[in-house]
């Protein structure tokens, strides 16, 4: 079979809720790794050339910082931000050092993963009480890739299944859209991504008792 979830453009067309889905085991499972797999080979080799671009797609520490739950917190100078922009600024503070990161710029990240899996969507920006400036504006594919690279380095419970969700529906979304036309950063950050989601998908198969292995997870 093959994978269903990336088969339509779930950023341009309708987006996807998985609600309901039906129960697919063994087959979906092995899909979806096949799928993967092809799919992380074909970025490997977009971000081949770029220094830049493997440094980020390498990168393997998490960000020091504590995450808070304080709702008040708005860890930006302005009333309201651009979302591609401030999470490329991000993505780029935490390779070089993610000495500018604080447990404010984790909420923010986590409230963005909130609001995605609400509508399966991110908005052009979003006011100081993460209400979205211009509900109808969208957002490019960039910035669901940077979302994805921050959410697979800011800190979470081991075996944050919210988390494994989040990587797994935003990646799908990446994947069946046009994602070979992002930029080399943004492909790179998505590359590391992918490759953390597939850690997770890996161990929670082997805690759930599954014995499955494909060469994929190891990429």
């Amino acid at each position: 079979m093959k994978y269903p979830y990336t088969q339509t453009d779930l950023l341009n067309d309708d987006p996807y809720h998985y609600m309901y889905t039906p129960f697919e085991g063994q087959p979906l499972i092995e899909s979806y790794a096949s799928e993967r797999k092809n799919l992380l080979s074909k970025l490997q080799e977009l971000v081949h050339e770029s220094a830049e671009s493997k440094e980020i797609a390498n990168w393997q520490n998490s960000v020091d910082v504590a995450f808070s739950q304080d709702k008040s917190i708005w860890p930006f100078k302005e009333e309201s931000v651009d979302t591609l922009e401030t999470l490329k600024e991000l993505v780029l503070a935490h390779v070089v050092g993610c000495k500018q990161i604080n447990s404010g710029h984790v909420y923010f990240i986590n409230e963005l993963k909130r609001k995605f899996e609400i509508s399966k969507r991110l908005r052009l920006g979003y006011d100081r009480g993460y209400k979205a400036i211009d509900k109808n504006a969208p957002v490019s594919l960039e910035a669901y890739a940077f979302l994805s690279f921050m959410l697979s380095v800011i800190p979470h419970q081991e075996g944050d299944l919210k988390l494994h969700n989040a990587l797994l529906k935003l990646n799908d979304l990446i994947f069946s859209s046009e994602f070979k036309s992002m930029s080399l950063w943004a492909m790179a950050a998505f590359q590391r991504s992918v490759r953390y989601e597939l850690e997770l998908t890996r161990t929670l198969l082997f805690n759930c008792g599954i014995a499955y292995e494909d060469e994929a997870y190891n990429a």
